[in-house]
């Protein structure tokens, strides 16, 4: 493994920590999983 290689991973897995951190808070916050997926997906759209 490269060290891009595993830059990408480290960076991809702390990334899935924040987006859990996240939703858990809009969730706990009163938000519908829907409206927390879409804004995922919105911001996973600009982002690729």
């Amino acid at each position: 493994m490269t060290l891009n290689q595993l830059l990408q991973e480290q960076s991809n897995e702390i990334l899935s920590d924040a987006q859990a951190a996240i939703a858990r808070e809009c969730l706990e916050a009163g938000f519908d999983l829907s409206e927390v997926q879409t804004a995922f997906n919105v911001l996973d759209r600009q982002s690729g």
